[in-house]
């Protein structure tokens, strides 16, 4: 699919759940993504993980486009996004 989601109610097709992720870990070779979704507090050793993302390399590309279009929509709607580091803008380095 290459279309945004606007994040206004009632424009989703019925899903099978919601997560909040505030942790996400990725790794990679030759064949593939994986992209791990979950929550990580001080005190617990691991991540839980709620969900995973397993991508072909041009599905990751695609996805990577449109974070990146719907971040700077995001910014372009509500400001840069703040980060422990300062703001993290386009062109930003990380």
């Amino acid at each position: 699919m290459t279309t945004t989601d606007s994040g206004e109610a009632g424009d989703e097709p019925p899903r099978a759940g919601a997560w909040y992720a505030d942790r996400f870990r990725i790794g990679q070779n030759a064949f593939g993504f994986k992209i791990d979704c979950g929550h990580e507090s001080p005190e617990e050793e691991l991540m839980s993980a709620y969900f995973r993302i397993i991508a072909t390399p041009s599905n990751a590309q695609q996805l990577f486009r449109l974070l990146g279009v719907a971040l700077l929509r995001y910014a372009d709607a509500y400001g840069l996004i703040e980060s422990t580091d300062g703001p993290a803008g386009p062109g930003s380095e990380a």
